[in-house]
């Protein structure tokens, strides 16, 4: 079921594998994350070199950790993780982009490439998304690749927000059956 892969590419993207030297690309998108107004309902990213070295280095040694890169310049813009196979043959996929990119299609155009290999190759049925309901910048390209909402609860946030707000936030799941993605997308046989 499935063979190992280390690099997709789309149009405008490369999808592989972290390596050390992408550490101040993450950086970026650790800051981005940090000031963002839903930084609290994640854990908390290191922003300082050293921690997002060590977060890089850890990255790049985990095959289910994806760093997008525009083509063009090899900067990486998204980290995809491909968070495990859940009961019913479902695998949780989460992402995080550079806000300076964001709304740019560059994340429906990374995960739509990711979603079709893991369809094809590894036997899920269906992938989900899990993040704060009210978030509309970041579920935007799940929506966009057909993914529906399925349930939404409450739950305690990680940290204190940017705004040092504590206390709850309601958290969405977001899911697209194999079926659904092949209706939309095709996958290989």
């Amino acid at each position: 079921m499935g063979q190992a892969i280390e690099r997709i590419e789309t149009r405008r993207l490369i999808l592989r594998h972290f390596a050390q030297e992408d550490w101040r690309d993450l950086q970026e998108i650790a800051i981005s994350k940090e000031q963002d107004d839903f930084s609290a309902c994640d854990f908390a990213w290191p922003t300082d070199a050293e921690g997002v070295q060590a977060a890089c280095a850890y990255f790049a040694a985990d095959a289910a950790n994806w760093a997008v890169a525009l083509k063009e310049t090899g900067k990486v813009i998204c980290f995809v993780r491909q968070n495990g196979i859940e009961a019913g043959q479902e695998m949780d996929i989460g992402h995080l982009v550079n806000r300076a990119y964001a709304g740019q299609g560059y994340e429906e155009e990374a995960l739509c490439a990711l979603y079709r290999w893991v369809f094809s190759e590894m036997g899920v049925k269906a992938i989900l998304a899990r993040w704060a309901a009210a978030d509309e910048e970041k579920l935007a390209p799940l929506k966009a690749l057909g993914m529906r909402c399925v349930s939404v609860h409450m739950g305690d946030y990680f940290q204190p927000n940017a705004k040092g707000l504590t206390g709850q936030f309601a958290g969405a799941t977001y899911r697209i059956t194999k079926e659904e993605f092949a209706q939309r997308y095709g996958l290989r046989k």
